[in-house]
């Protein structure tokens, strides 16, 4: 629902949107190439695929996020690395893990995050993949029109949360996102969840 101030001026809101969605029942066995064309399709758009790699490459070097050590070490922990692993071991990890050796630069780090947070967010024939979120009608519409190239790959609509008002009163208003495999651990005993819904994450 909205959150709104004693005047009734909305804090945070909804709008809808759209998702591009993975279907792991109908991606074929080279999927990560899929992955590169919708990657390309939203570049069109300025457009990225968003994940949870705490990784940036910079054009010639890879390099852990500045501010994010607590997903540094849970990256490290998820690949069976000792907490001094370098960038240069958590790189050839997931290059092994996800067979992600014929790939460089740019294609390298967008594929290894979205293997990532599919290993995060147990991606099966029973979950889907959200693999990124309120796209342009511009993207969803080109991807449609490629639809016969995308198997596997399909648009859903989804409420959006929006702020109005910026960043006003965010540490009260918090923030939601994706549910990440920790968060599923407490959630699922609830009940009424599933590992691609949005929760709370602070406020």
């Amino acid at each position: 629902g909205n959150i709104v101030d004693r005047n009734g001026v909305v804090l945070a809101g909804n709008r809808m949107g759209f998702n591009v969605v993975l279907d792991k029942n109908f991606l074929p066995d080279d999927y990560l190439a899929i992955v590169l064309q919708i990657k390309k399709i939203m570049a069109e758009k300025e457009e990225k695929i968003t994940d949870s790699l705490p990784i940036t490459y910079g054009g010639a070097n890879f390099l852990f996020e500045e501010g994010r050590e607590d997903d540094v070490a849970k990256l490290k922990t998820k690949l069976g690395l000792q907490s001094y692993a370098t960038i240069d071991d958590v790189m050839a990890a997931l290059i092994s893990r996800y067979q992600l050796e014929q790939y460089t630069g740019y294609d390298l780090r967008t594929l290894a995050g979205v293997c990532y947070d599919m290993q995060l967010r147990e991606f099966s024939n029973y979950t889907t993949f959200t693999l990124a979120t309120d796209v342009s009608m511009d993207t969803v519409t080109k991807i449609k029109e490629n639809s016969m190239f995308l198997p596997g790959v399909t648009i859903s609509e989804e409420t959006v949360r929006t702020y109005p008002q910026g960043d006003l009163a965010a540490q009260v208003i918090g923030v939601t996102g994706l549910m990440d495999s920790d968060e599923w651990a407490v959630y699922k005993e609830k009940g009424g969840y599933s590992l691609s819904d949005y929760v709370g994450k602070f406020g």
